[in-house]
C-alpha cells in the first residue's frame, strides 16, 4: 500500500515539474516566434481561460470533499457521489 502511495506521489511532483519546465522552455519560443501582436493575442486568451477555469471550478473542490467525507462510511452513496 505505501508503495502505491509513493508512486502517486512521485507521478503527481513529476507532473508538476515538467509543466513547469515546459512553461519555462515554451514561454520565450512562442515570443519568438508569434511576434508582439502574436503573443499579445496568446496572452489574452491565456488570461481569459483562467478567469472561464475559476467561473467552472467555482466550489467544487470544497462541495466534492465535503459531500465525500460526509458519506465515507456509505459505500453505496459515496459511488452514486
Amino acid at each position: 500500500m505505501k508503495l502505491v502511495h509513493f508512486k502517486n506521489l512521485a507521478l503527481m511532483y513529476g507532473w508538476q515539474i515538467s509543466n513547469y519546465i515546459l512553461s519555462f522552455l515554451l514561454l520565450p519560443y512562442l515570443a519568438r516566434t508569434l511576434n508582439t501582436s502574436g503573443f499579445g493575442v496568446y496572452a489574452y486568451c491565456v488570461g481569459v481561460n483562467a478567469y472561464l477555469w475559476i467561473l467552472v471550478e467555482w466550489g467544487f473542490p470544497i462541495g466534492g470533499m465535503r459531500e465525500v467525507a460526509s458519506k465515507k462510511d456509505d459505500p453505496e452513496a459515496l459511488q452514486k457521489t
